[in-house]
This record gives structure tokens, sequence and C-alpha cells, in this order.
């Protein structure tokens, strides 16, 4: 692959990466009106500019919006707010002809209106030409929308603003639509709001998500920034961290190890750079984007937290889902909470000031407090979303005792009574929301809650305070489902409960099904089957399928769908199945059984064929590929183990 060389002996793979290095050497300086401050790239200058105000963008030569003037006479303008035409000219200079980038718009309408047929076809095109352009171009190249893609991409944005934006809050939305986003943004964003709204074009996004994943392998090989010289590369961080999101949505083993693999190499060149570390983004923000105006300032350091946090989220979530070890660790996140959405996501000067004044101090909260920090700090303080990130931090400490204690066999039961005990105080704290919600005597600390999660003003304010009560439901919602998992890890070895599937599904080799593993993966399942007869593993379970079928009949699949979602069932599934299979206790089907009745059902021996058919009603629901398939393994050899406890029950004594 050709290279492109540098005087100074820093190699691009791309040209135009050579290009805009080799702009830092020359004396050239673009200056800020406002603030004086001086830069050595323009698109830095723009960049910065934005956060001043929405009014005060810079010219870009490449892909300047024409003015009236201008377009009417088809002359090149070189915008800004009066172009040098219409300055000269002495004319008022005016956009109203002008398209708009409308990302993250409250409207919409027209995108709206397009039939659905027609969108679909639209969006197959249009990602199609993003595969093509991201195999040709950088991710960080400027990119354009052009005018016949404008009403499928308006739509396709307002769909991940309202479906994945609030659970995956990287964006910016106040000065995200002031300056059309490189290449690699829009078309990830697109990507996944084309998904979240046809699932049928399924192929044509796994194409282009195959080939943006291609493209960071690369891009995040040679995007090593020289300190001083070079900004880091956020923009490129965060289509990596989106596209590692995306493909725990999509389910599809093959991406979800790329995407796994992808993780790692991202983590480690943010580890190269010293990003997890505050002293080092703040060496990077003075050198390559000073100033102190607050709301710009501030901008920047909420834009760092929350790749950090985004990323964090991910790791656990993905580590989960792959019975791996997290990579990132709570300890070495040198970062505060983020801010609550309401100032992250505050549209105009004005709103913002007046939102930051009302901002409740979150200094206190760090991303590794590990949830510790709660019990010193009144539920008042913290939010579902930082309760959340606790959990996160939780399930990394959980892995390393679990997998500390793996060898023993005395011990198979994990003691993680501290953890449960923090797991609980969480849950506590979504209960006091809940209560709000419920208690009419609450109703000024219910608004003072929901304050914190609204966005753009909406035409009404009920409406405001409707979508802020919904993304709460959906925090805790996530949360419950999240600390569920975490009980099922804790009080259960999930690991040998999945190896035992793959076993008795023959998945495994012959050198892995060798028989002394065999019986000591059953042994300690059976031990683990006779203590906890009331444990709270099974009772987790249980709780799972309660909110499953709750939201089958619901139909609650928005605001968004949920990537732990599906596991749950399966991982419900494994621990219900797996304890009904090795129980030794004889069946009463009494009301003191384990669990005893979930919706007049009882958890005993003699009712595995009837948890077959509701376990197999939830399967029609699930999302992900691979989790419905998972599903179904284990509805196949519990059907199996039901056919056995069958006939031994008509061969018991106990029905004699």
């Amino acid at each position: 692959m050709t290279q492109h060389d540098c005087h100074c002996g820093k190699t691009f793979l791309r040209k135009e990466h050579l290009k805009r290095h080799q702009a830092t050497h020359e004396n050239r300086s673009f200056t800020c009106t406002i603030c004086n401050t001086s830069f050595t790239r323009n698109d830095i200058l723009r960049r910065h500019m934005a956060r001043h105000d929405a009014h005060a963008v810079v010219p870009n030569s490449r892909r300047v919006r024409a003015c009236d003037a201008c377009h009417a006479s088809k002359t090149k303008c070189d915008g800004g707010k009066k172009c040098s035409l219409c300055a000269k000219r002495g004319i008022e200079c005016t956009y109203c002809l002008a398209a708009t980038n409308k990302f993250f718009t409250a409207g919409a309408k027209d995108a709206a209106r397009v039939p659905a047929n027609v969108r679909n076809h639209a969006a197959v095109r249009g990602l199609s030409q993003f595969t093509q352009l991201i195999s040709s171009k950088a991710l960080l190249d400027d990119y354009e929308v052009p005018e016949n893609d404008q009403t499928w991409i308006d739509q396709g944005l307002q769909t991940y603003e309202l479906d994945f934006h609030h659970k995956w809050p990287l964006m910016h939305a106040p000065t995200f639509y002031l300056q059309p986003p490189p290449l690699g943004i829009t078309a990830t964003v697109v990507m996944i709001a084309s998904w979240l709204h046809s699932p049928d074009i399924r192929p044509v996004v796994i194409t282009l998500h195959r080939q943006l994943m291609d493209t960071l392998f690369i891009d995040l090989t040679k995007s090593i920034p020289i300190k001083g010289v070079e900004s880091w590369p956020t923009d490129l961080y965060q289509i990596a961290i989106l596209n590692i999101v995306f493909a725990m949505y999509l389910g599809d083993g093959d991406l979800i190890s790329r995407a796994g693999l992808l993780k790692g190499l991202l983590i480690t060149a943010m580890r190269q750079i010293g990003y997890f570390n505050r002293d080092n983004f703040e060496d990077d923000r003075l050198t390559h984007f000073p100033g102190e105006f607050a709301p710009y300032k501030l901008s920047m350091i909420e834009r760092w937290k929350r790749t950090i946090s985004v990323l964090f989220k991910a790791d656990a979530y993905m580590s989960l889902l792959s019975f791996q070890a997290p990579q990132l660790q709570a300890n070495e996140l040198q970062v505060a909470i983020p801010s609550t959405w309401t100032l992250w996501n505050a549209h105009g000067m004005d709103v913002w000031f007046n939102r930051h004044a009302k901002e409740p101090d979150r200094s206190l909260l760090t991303s590794s407090f590990g949830l510790q920090q709660i019990h010193s700090i009144s539920p008042e303080g913290v939010l579902v979303e930082d309760a959340h990130i606790g959990l996160c931090s939780l399930y990394n400490d959980i892995w390393q005792r679990q997998n500390a204690q793996s060898d023993s066999s005395t011990n198979f039961i994990l003691p993680f009574q501290l953890s449960s005990q923090v797991i609980e105080h969480t849950l506590q704290i979504l209960d006091t929301i809940n209560t709000s919600n419920a208690n009419d005597q609450s109703a000024l600390r219910l608004k003072q809650l929901l304050s914190l999660y609204l966005a753009r003003p909406a035409t009404k304010e009920s409406d405001d305070w409707k979508a802020a009560a919904s993304q709460v439901r959906s925090y805790i919602a996530e949360s419950n489902i999240f600390s569920h998992i975490l009980h099922l890890f804790i009080f259960s070895d999930i690991q040998a409960m999945n190896t035992k599937v793959d076993l008795d599904s023959g998945l495994l080799s012959e050198y892995q099904r060798n028989l002394e593993k065999v019986q000591s993966i059953s042994g300690k399942l059976q031990q683990w089957a006779n203590i906890s007869t009331d444990g709270p593993a099974t009772r987790n379970a249980l709780e799972i399928v309660k909110l499953a079928e709750l939201n089958v009949r619901r139909d609650a699949t928005s605001p968004g769908p949920d990537p732990l979602a599906d596991f749950a069932i399966v991982m419900s599934a494994l621990v219900i199945f797996t304890w009904l299979a090795h129980t030794q206790r004889p069946c009463t089907c009494a009301a003191d059984m384990p669990a005893s009745l979930n919706d007049h059902m009882p958890l005993c021996i003699c009712s595995i064929t009837r948890w077959k058919h509701r376990f197999e009603e939830l399967a029609n629901s699930c999302t992900r590929q691979d989790m419905s398939k998972r599903l179904t393994e284990i509805l196949q050899l519990s059907a199996h183990n039901g056919a056995s406890v069958e006939v031994d029950l008509m061969q018991s004594s106990v029905f004699t």
C-alpha cells in the first residue's frame, strides 16, 4: 500500500491526511474573530467558532453554502455572515433559499410523509453510496448531504435521535447540526437509523457496517497523533464506539467478534495517547482547542467525558455478551460523571446559561466510583444513568472475584454479599423515582428530577415533561434488566451452564468434550441446584421472565431496543432449565418450593414442558439472531430433559 511521507518524518496512509498535516508546518494562522484565539487549521477554527454561537460559522471553501445572491448569479460564494461579493455590492446577504442541515431537529415532517417503500428505496441507494464513499475516502473527510438525499437522511436522523441517541449520547446535538459532521459519523448515524426504521434492509446495512469496521481497523492503527502537533482523533474514536455498539444490536456472531477485536484495538490506541488521563486531556485541549468561554470549554470537556463513559458501558455490555473479562479497568478512568442530559442538549446560549445555573453538583461522582460512593451521597444526588455506570463498574468487580474462585470446588456459590447490597441500593434509588411518579405529594421533587432530562424545548411544555418521563422510564428499565443479569452472574455459574449446553448440543470438539470435564461441570451444577433451593439466581431469572412478558404484552419496543433484553431472556432460561434439570428435590408442587409460584406456574421438575412453552412465546419476541438461536438450543435440550423427567415421575413412588 502506498504511503505518503512528510519531510518531518511522519508517514500517512492517505494523501489528504498528509496535506492536512503539512498545513501545520506553514505559517498560516486562522484566528477566531470573537476571542482572537489562533489555530493552524481552518477546520479546527470552524469547530471552535461553532461553540461560541450558532451564527458564528467560518467559511469553508470546499463545501460552503451559497447565499441567495450568489446562488441566483451562479457565482462562487465564500460564505460567512456576509460574503465578500455581497459586501462589495453593498447588499444584504441572505440564505433563505439554501438548504439546511437539520440534524437533531424537532421536525423532519416532510420526511415522515414519504411512503415507507420510497424511503426504503432511497435508503438502499444511499447506504450503498456510503459504502462506496467509505472505501475510497477517509472517515474524517468533510461530507455534505446531496440535495436529493436530504429527505431520507433527515428522517433517519430523527429516528436516531428518538430511538438511539438517549442511550448512547455521544453526539452533541446543539453544535452537531451547525456544522455537518465528518463522513464516517454521518454514515454511521444514518446506518443505525436505517436499521431501526427499516429492519428489512438489513443486508445493505451489514455491508456498510463491515466496510466501516474494515476502515476503522486501518485508521486506528495509523492514526496515532504526535503530542503537541496533532489533536486527539475523538471523531474517529466516536465512529468506532458507535459501530461497536451497533454490532451488539445486529446480533450477528461474526460481526460481534469483529467488534470485540475493534474494541480492543480502540482501547489500546486510546491508552497509548493517555486518553483516559485528565491531565493529558487538558494538555491536548489547551494546545489545540484553547479558550475559556464557558459553553465552549465545557462542551469540549463533556465530549471527552461522554466518549469515555459510553465506551465504558459498551465494554461492559460486550464483555457480558461474550462471557469475557472487561478490557477497561474502572480505576484507570480519571474522569468525573458527565453532566446532566438537559445541559448536554441545551440549544442556544440563553438556554445553556439558564440550565447551567441550575446544574446539580456532580463533582463527587466518578466513572470509577463502583457505587461505593452512593452510600455517602443522598439519592437525590445520583441519577439513574449514574447508577447504571456504577453497575458497569460492578460487573468488572464481579468478573475478577468470580474468576479468582472459579477453580474452587468447595466454594461454588460465590458469597458476593457486598455486590448484592450495592445492586439492591441502586434499585432503591430507581424505586425512589417510581414512587415519585406515583405520589402526588412528591410532585415538586418529580418536576425537579424531570427538569434534568429536558432537551430542545417542544411546542407544548407538556410534551417536554412527557418526553423526559419516558426517558427516565427507559433508563430504569435498562438498569433493572442489567441488575437482574448481574445477580445471575453473582449467584450462579453462568459460564458452566453455558458450557453444559454446548456439551449437550455437540457444539464442542472431541478434545473439549472429555469425560472429566463433563463430570466436573455436571457435579458443580448439581451442587448449585440443590443448595440454592430458594436462591436469588432463580428469583432474578423469574423477574426477567415477568419483565419480558410484560414488554411483549405492551409491545414495548420504544424508545429503542435494548441490546441486553434478549440476552437476559436467554440467561434466565439457562438458569431455570439448569435448575430443573439438576435438582434432586422431590416434586410436590408446594407453595414453599423455590421461587414458588410465577403466575400460578410452579417452578418444579414436573413443569419443564410448561416452562418450555412459556419461553417459546418469548423466543418470538427476540430481535437478535444469535440470542434467538441460543434460546432454541436451550429449549431443545429442555424438551429432552422434560421427556426424561416425565418417565421418571411415572416410575416414582411419589405418585404411586
